[in-house]
């Protein structure tokens, strides 16, 4: 009846011949979810089972872990070890007592069966718990990585670029070697806009109000790099500034580079936001040409901020790309200037950089 109800019995006389009786038996008594010890005074006085059986049975329901069911077959003094436990059959009547056995048994069963239904009604609960848990857990983690991602407006916008070989003199005349090895690298798809400035800083500095969509400006280097710490201790990141080198084989496109006069094209007005076509502003990024990487505004709408190479001592800092208010000439020869870090102007921002995957 039980195993019917799904329920997996096991009792001693399932020792195999040659198998270790001791050993099958203690397994069974630590995994048991019911240990049901049928009472005589045969079972009370077996030195195995005040050794063995009855210790670790009364241990395991003491602590928990199982239910310990007697069920008083003949008559015998079962209370002096059993008696804080309620027995079966009915009134602990022993069995051999019953006007008919089968009704005892029967009783047996019934009382058992109370017990499974509890037992059932834990595992469920227990693993209704365990699923509340894993569903929390996949919440809260689910809820992290939405909230670093809020929290981080620039993790989906990071291109990766390739390291590799990059002809530095003929790009940008400052540099003296034609064959400058460059690292892999990520760089941001645009500048810095006034929207992701705001939810990082708190504050729009920048005087081109309107649209949140336009690069940040009037911020000096220093204010650059106060961002980028703050962003770093919300998103749990390593943003940082382009080197000028990063910057100018990025701009050049890469690995992919196919030796355009701008980044992005031949024609500069396909690319840039500059003083022929900018309306004596800057402009929502995003809305020219990308580079041969999928990079916009490298050229025009605002200079920005770089890192100094290492082997540049000048206290001034590089900018790169040209403005909206820049002219042609400020688009040629790698498009630089220096700039003290302190300065703060309309047409000075800048863009995020960061080293490995995130």
């Amino acid at each position: 009846v039980l195993e019917d109800d799904g329920v997996s019995i096991w009792y001693d006389g399932e020792i195999l011949p040659g198998e270790e009786w001791d050993a099958s038996i203690k397994k069974r008594l630590k995994v048991a979810d019911i240990i049901i010890l049928l009472v005589s005074i045969d079972f009370l006085t077996s030195d195995y089972v005040k050794g063995t059986e009855l210790p670790t049975a009364l241990n395991r329901h003491e602590a928990g872990e199982c239910t310990v069911v007697p069920v008083i077959v003949r008559n015998c003094l079962w209370q002096k070890k059993l008696g804080t436990l309620q027995a079966l059959p009915k009134e602990a009547f022993p069995v051999e007592n019953w006007s008919s056995r089968d009704s005892a048994y029967h009783n047996v069963v019934e009382g058992l069966d109370k017990v499974i239904g509890e037992i059932k009604k834990r595992y469920i609960a227990v693993r209704q718990d365990k699923q509340i848990d894993e569903d929390n857990l996949m919440i809260k983690e689910s809820s992290l990585v939405k909230l670093r991602n809020l929290r981080d407006p620039f993790q989906s916008l990071m291109i990766y670029v390739r390291g590799g070989r990059f002809e530095g003199e003929k790009y940008n005349r400052m540099y003296t070697s034609r064959n400058i090895l460059i690292s892999d690298f990520y760089i941001c798809k645009y500048p810095v806009t006034q929207r992701q400035w705001k939810q990082i800083m708190g504050y729009n500095p920048s005087h081109f109000k309107g649209d949140e969509d336009r690069p940040v400006e009037n911020v000096n280097w220093d204010d650059a790099n106060l961002f980028i710490q703050t962003l770093n201790k919300v998103s749990e990141r390593q943003y940082r500034l382009l080197t000028e080198l990063e910057w100018d084989y990025a701009a050049s496109g890469g690995q992919k580079s196919i030796s355009l006069g701008f980044a992005g094209s031949d024609n500069l007005k396909e690319v840039a936001w500059y003083n022929e076509n900018s309306n004596g502003g800057t402009q929502k990024v995003g809305l020219k040409k990308p580079n041969e990487i999928g990079v916009f505004d490298m050229n025009g709408n605002v200079w920005e901020w770089c890192e100094n190479e290492p082997w540049f001592k000048e206290s001034h800092r590089v900018i790169k790309g040209g403005s909206w208010k820049s002219p042609l000439v400020d688009f040629v020869n790698g498009s630089r200037k220096l700039w003290s870090p302190k300065y703060r102007y309309n047409y000075i921002g800048f863009r995020l950089a960061h080293d490995s995957p995130m």
